[in-house]
């Protein structure tokens, strides 16, 4: 944390005109310091997605979150992390898996 911040007033000097109810202290740049520069008020939806731990994957939206990119697809968020965790390349991600006759049981000809 910036030492600026060590007190309150210097803390809402900085950061308080941008504060709306619900909103949570995210740092931009995880690395980084708590600073005026590297902090910003955002939803915990957003907060979420900027954890480290994050699989940030390309894609035709550029470099999002799976979360994001199961959103703008449509694709269920457990669907697209199964495939990034097996090895899936990023461009793949959104492929249509087609459904072939090895996937069914073969019928008996009697």
């Amino acid at each position: 944390m910036c030492e600026e911040w060590n007190t309150f007033e210097n803390f809402y000097k900085d950061m308080g005109s941008g504060y709306l109810p619900g909103l949570t202290l995210d740092r931009i740049d995880s690395d980084g310091d708590y600073c005026k520069e590297n902090c910003r008020w955002v939803s915990q939806k957003e907060q979420q997605r900027n954890r480290r731990n994050n699989a940030i994957v390309e894609s035709p939206w550029g470099r999002i979150t799976i979360a994001e990119l199961s959103e703008k697809s449509g694709i269920n968020r457990q669907t697209l992390e199964s495939r990034h965790y097996r090895g899936w390349k990023d461009s793949d991600l959104l492929r249509p898996v087609t459904v072939t006759k090895r996937h069914f049981p073969k019928e008996d000809t009697e």
